[in-house]
């Protein structure tokens, strides 16, 4: 008998060995009860986890050629599934599978000779390759994975003596807010005025002609004025929107949001009700109305008013939820689809970033952080900012408080008066020489200039509100759409002074009082250049 031959034999009996051991090993079960109290389908080695993302989680164990880390993989994630969430199984499916069958390829095989070294040596070598790029956060569920095996499955070829070492190696937290910390044109915050502000006029000037443009819209809406995650939005439902003063001429609007990521059973069983503008609300408004008109209500065996409709209706189905029969998520989307409703918003609306003289690169994400660094440089604690993020550790929110006071730069004069007319902050009308503006006989409403030394006092505009005005005149008043500025009036000393008051406030390092003054410069800058087109006898 010839060697070779000879070794062949012994692989052969060693690997129906390997079979024979897991064979002998407690079964998989045919199905769980997840701990969100979904069923799960694990009969098989594909495994469909339903998640509150909605995307696509498949646990495909048929890549795992290794039968013994396979078996002790499943085992996991059935307790994984039962005990934290289906979603974290997922999560540690595809990490085992990065971090070490795909990286170490010469492990994921059948014949394995010695299981239990191998394996050692490919954590070893997964914990060096990770701390040498100082990424060694991402080794913390392969981790516990390997710790769980150590106590219930050392027959399979777990060490007891090596997760005894692996059981006292600290693994750091991952990096939070780098994109912030680094002000990265593409990933950080959109600049207050050059990028939120040109997004804010789209929204307000673009009119929808389809469903699909209404969610671009309402979506933009929504993470403005709340920094949302995505999956928050999957789940809002159009009942969540509530006019909390019914009987009041004004409606006070507030959106349900329902929380994620509190280890809670279903993202519904607990909701932030967060206040909604009311200039927001009509196009949330206009969704629900074009969502009445879709006609897919019959799958869910109800008519309009008796189901509740999700407020971003999928009325494809959510193909990922159906497979895993999670049936509240059935016509959710999932939370990459709002992604690509924002970046189909700046396509067509053509949205150009002056920072990038490229299309603007917007996400749920960066709409995130631009909320929470102005928020910051309005005046908010830790304490009230954590809770508009819905944040419960004020430790996540600390890297927009430390960058906060270093965003602000000094404006460039050549520049504010070409970007005053695409900004478009002032908001009122324009009164020419010899109109009369509203409220002109009142000499209370007048709004005059005081600021300049030895000057006599410039009559600016005209107040056009007929109730009690809460704003701080003269320049709160440009942002006012009640201001009606004189077109004749002397807006240069306004800029000019303002621009130099700014100056003063950045070189004290005051620079959170002088970025405030922004709006206001660009809107003053607005009236100025509106002025100089009808001097040169431009209509």
């Amino acid at each position: 008998m010839s060697n070779e031959f000879r070794n062949q034999q012994v692989e052969g009996v060693a690997q129906v060995a390997r079979i024979d051991l897991v064979s002998q090993l407690e079964p998989i079960p045919k199905s769980v009860i997840s701990r969100e109290g979904h069923v799960v389908d694990t009969n098989g080695l594909q495994w469909h986890m339903p998640n509150t993302s909605g995307k696509s989680a498949i646990l495909n164990f048929k890549r795992i050629r290794n039968l013994k880390f396979r078996y002790a993989l499943m085992r996991y994630c059935v307790h994984v599934i039962k005990t934290i969430s289906a979603g974290y199984a997922y999560n540690v499916w595809v990490d085992c599978h990065r971090f070490l069958l795909l990286r170490y390829p010469d492990f994921n095989r059948a014949d394995i000779p010695d299981f239990e070294q191998e394996l050692i040596n490919c954590y070893e070598k997964m914990i060096s390759a990770t701390r040498q790029e100082h990424k060694l956060y991402q080794v913390h569920r392969t981790k516990s994975f390997y710790l769980w095996c150590c106590q219930y499955l050392t027959e399979v070829g777990f060490s007891a003596e090596y997760g005894s070492v692996l059981e006292v190696l600290k693994i750091p937290g991952g990096p939070k807010g780098e994109a912030v910390k680094n002000e990265d044109v593409d990933a950080g915050p959109l600049h207050r005025i050059y990028e939120l502000q040109p997004l804010y006029n789209a929204l307000h000037t673009a009119t929808c002609s389809s469903l699909a443009e209404q969610e671009q819209r309402a979506a933009l809406a929504l993470f403005i004025a709340h920094g949302r995650n995505p999956a928050n939005l999957s789940w809002l439902r159009e009942s969540d929107l509530i006019n909390v003063a019914p009987g009041l001429d004004e409606p006070c609007w507030v959106i349900r949001y329902p929380r994620i990521k509190k280890r809670l059973v279903n993202p519904r069983d607990d909701f932030l009700e967060v206040h909604l503008p009311n200039e927001f609300a009509p196009y949330i408004q206009y969704l629900i109305a074009a969502n009445r008109r879709v006609q897919a209500l019959s799958r869910v065996g109800g008519e309009a008013g008796k189901f509740d409709i999700p407020l971003f209706f999928n009325k494809s189905g959510n193909t990922a939820a159906m497979a895993s029969g999670h049936r509240e998520a059935y016509f959710n989307y999932d939370s990459g689809y709002f992604a690509l409703l924002l970046q189909d918003f700046v396509l067509r609306q053509k949205i150009v970033s002056p920072l990038t003289n490229a299309l603007l690169h917007l996400s749920p994400r960066r709409l995130r952080y631009t909320l929470a660094t102005n928020l910051v440089k309005d005046g908010a604690t830790q304490r009230q900012l954590a809770q508009i993020l819905d944040h419960t550790d004020l430790q996540h929110v600390q890297v927009y408080f430390d960058l906060a006071g270093d965003i602000v730069e000094l404006l460039d004069k050549a520049l504010i008066g070409p970007y005053a007319q695409i900004l478009r902050f002032f908001k009122g009308e324009f009164i020419m020489p010899g109109q009369k503006a509203v409220n002109d006989d009142d000499t209370g409403k007048h709004i005059p200039f005081v600021y300049i030394e030895d000057a006599p006092n410039i009559d600016l505009g005209v107040c056009g509100t007929h109730s009690l005005c809460a704003l701080h005149p003269p320049y709160s008043c440009y942002k006012c759409p009640k201001f009606q500025a004189y077109l004749d009036a002397d807006h240069t000393s306004v800029l000019e002074y303002l621009m130099s008051q700014r100056e003063q406030k950045f070189k004290l390092s005051d620079k959170r009082i002088a970025g405030q003054m922004d709006e206001i410069i660009y809107a003053v800058a607005q009236v100025v250049e509106k002025c100089k087109e009808v001097k040169a006898g431009v209509r």
